[in-house]
C-alpha cells in the first residue's frame, strides 16, 4: 500500500516531526518508557505574543482606572463618598500595634526580600526577560507615583504630603504582581492568593491608622500591579524572538525512516 493511507497508517512520530524530535530527546537522555508513547507538539510561537498583549491590555486598563479615580479626587483633602462608607467600617487606632504591623509588610527589607525572590524565580522558571521585568517593573511603578502621579493629582493630607496614590500600596502591589508572573502555573493561583493578601493587609494598616485614605490604596494597588504588566508585556513583545527549531537539532524525521513506513 502507497499513497496518503500509507502515510496516514505511519505511527505518529514519522508523520509528525515535532514528535520525532520529542521521542529522539527522551531516547537521547534515556527516559524509560511508560505506557503508550504520546506525542509532544512544539509550542506554538503566536501564543506567547498573544498573551504578553492580554497582558499590555490589562495593565493598560489597571493604570487607566488608577488614573481615573485619581482625577475624581484631586486638588482636594476631603474623603469622597467611597472613603467616607470604607472608614466607617474601619476605626482609626493610632497606637494600634496590628495596625503598625500591617504596615511593616511594605517596608524596605520585606519589599527587597520579595523582589529578590521574584527575580531568582522569574530567572530560573521563566528566562531573562521575565526577570529583568521583575526588576524593572516595580522600580517604574515607584518613580511614575512619586514623580508624576502624586504631584499631578495633588491630593494633600493635614500634613501636607501628597496622598494618591498610596507610595507604600504602589511597591506592595508592584512587588507582588512580579512574584504572582514569576510563580509557576502550577502555584500562580497561590501566589495570588498571598499576593491580595498582602495588599489587602497593607492597606488596613495605613487605612486605620489613618496615614491614606481608601482610594489611596486602591488607586496604588491599580498602579503598582498595572504598571508591572505593562513592563513585562513590552519586555517580552521587543526584541528577537527564537523559535524552537526541534530538540537535538533535528528538523525533522529521517527520510529513510518515512519511506520505510510505506
Amino acid at each position: 500500500m502507497s499513497g496518503p493511507a500509507a502515510r496516514n497508517r505511519a505511527p505518529a512520530w514519522v508523520r509528525d516531526p515535532s514528535c520525532y524530535n520529542w521521542l529522539m530527546s527522551r531516547a537521547f537522555v534515556g527516559e524509560p518508557r511508560r505506557g503508550r508513547l504520546r506525542c509532544k507538539p512544539e509550542p506554538d510561537p503566536v501564543l506567547p505574543t498573544v498573551r504578553s498583549a492580554k497582558r499590555l491590555a490589562v495593565g493598560a486598563a489597571l493604570v487607566a482606572a488608577s488614573a481615573a479615580l485619581g482625577a475624581s479626587v484631586s486638588h482636594g483633602a476631603r474623603a469622597d463618598w467611597v472613603d467616607q462608607v470604607a472608614l466607617r467600617w474601619l476605626p482609626a487606632d493610632g497606637a494600634s500595634t496590628g495596625y503598625v504591623w500591617l504596615t511593616r509588610i511594605g517596608s524596605p527589607p520585606v519589599l527587597l526580600g520579595g523582589l529578590v525572590a521574584a527575580v531568582a524565580v522569574a530567572a530560573i522558571l521563566k528566562g531573562s526577560r521575565r526577570a529583568a521585568a521583575s526588576v524593572a517593573g516595580p522600580i517604574v511603578a515607584v518613580l511614575i507615583s512619586d514623580l508624576i502621579a502624586k504631584p499631578i493629582i495633588d491630593r494633600q493630607l493635614v500634613s501636607g504630603h501628597f496622598a494618591y496614590p498610596s507610595g507604600t500600596e504602589v511597591a506592595v502591589a508592584a512587588v507582588a504582581m512580579a512574584l504572582v508572573l514569576a510563580a509557576p502555573a502550577r502555584g500562580r493561583w497561590y501566589a495570588s492568593t498571598v499576593a491580595v493578601a498582602a495588599c489587602v493587609g497593607v492597606g488596613v494598616g495605613v487605612v486605620g491608622l489613618r496615614w491614606h485614605y481608601p482610594t489611596d490604596v486602591i488607586g496604588g494597588m491599580l498602579l503598582g500591579s498595572g504598571c508591572v504588566l505593562i513592563v513585562d508585556a513590552v519586555f517580552h513583545l521587543v526584541g528577537p524572538r527564537h523559535r524552537h527549531s526541534g530538540v537535538l537539532g533535528v528538523e525533522g524525521p529521517d527520510p529513510r525512516l518515512t519511506a520505510a513506513a510505506k
